[in-house]
């Protein structure tokens, strides 16, 4: 998430993150569940356009990241899904500014020319 902030901060306004293997991020650092607090406010605050009380680096200093907005595209196979719902998320709101699409499988219905 800090390497996002530090984005929002010296970069564009806007960041278009996507990633065609989600798995990697959910098993990773942001989503320990000592770090899951801070990252569902990062996610729920990127979102509605504010980033209060960022912190850069080692600073001390905080700033406040107005206007910003943080859009994920994330691939990831059903199991997953079902683990970031039950598991990852119980009680927080970030999970619900995402819109999950699940399509029907196509596996051995795809007509080959």
């Amino acid at each position: 998430m800090q390497g996002l902030r530090n984005q929002f901060a010296v970069d564009w306004p806007t960041i278009f993150a996507s990633n065609a293997e989600a798995g990697s991020f959910l098993t990773g650092y942001a989503m320990r569940p000592e770090n899951l607090p801070e990252t569902s406010a990062f996610f729920c605050t990127a979102w509605d356009g504010e980033i209060p009380h960022t912190r850069r680096g080692g600073d001390k200093n905080t700033m406040t990241l107005w206007g910003r907005r943080l859009t994920i595209d994330w691939a990831m196979q059903p199991t997953l899904i079902t683990a970031l719902v039950n598991q990852h998320t119980s009680g927080v709101g970030w999970l619900s500014r995402f819109l999950f699409s699940v399509p029907e499988p196509r596996v051995g219905r795809r007509q080959i020319r």
